[in-house]
């Protein structure tokens, strides 16, 4: 199902890892490499059982959710430049009704956490082209952060 320019998502903020003293880090939005993840988990606002969802979303011995940033999906996409590109796709599930996730693709391949990036120039560093997609999350999500 495509998700519209006009909806919103939430993307959970979980602590100590994503957030420090209000202020966003970059790993808020870094593909975990352990499950090769390739898209960021978001919910839709749009469907109503999405703060429920949220709340069912454990936290561990080392992460508590502490809050969540509410992101346009158009704003997402216009996050796109040159070679990189950012969607929003519904993910959902029988369990998880307003599941989505943010893909990005870098020369129309997908970023996957964990795995090289493909094509990359010799001139290309994977690692600032990682945080560049990172900072450009961060500072989308900063503007609409809303805390326990």
């Amino acid at each position: 199902m495509y998700i519209g320019n006009q909806e919103n998502v939430a993307r959970i903020i979980f602590s100590p890892k994503m957030i420090y003293k209000g202020k966003l880090l970059p790993a808020a939005f870094e593909l975990r490499i352990q499950i090769h993840e390739d898209y960021l988990s978001v919910l839709r606002t749009s469907i109503s059982s999405w703060q429920e969802e949220m709340c069912r979303i454990p936290n561990r011995k080392n992460r508590t959710a502490v809050g969540y940033a509410l992101l346009n999906v158009g704003e997402i996409r216009s996050l796109s430049y040159a070679d990189t590109v950012y969607d929003v796709l519904d993910k959902s599930s029988e369990t998880i009704l307003s599941h989505a996730g943010i893909t990005i693709t870098y020369q129309s391949t997908p970023i996957i956490g964990g795995l090289n990036i493909e094509n990359l120039d010799a001139s290309e560093s994977e690692d600032f082209i990682r945080m560049a997609i990172r900072y450009k999350l961060v500072k989308l999500a900063q503007k609409h952060l809303i805390m326990k």
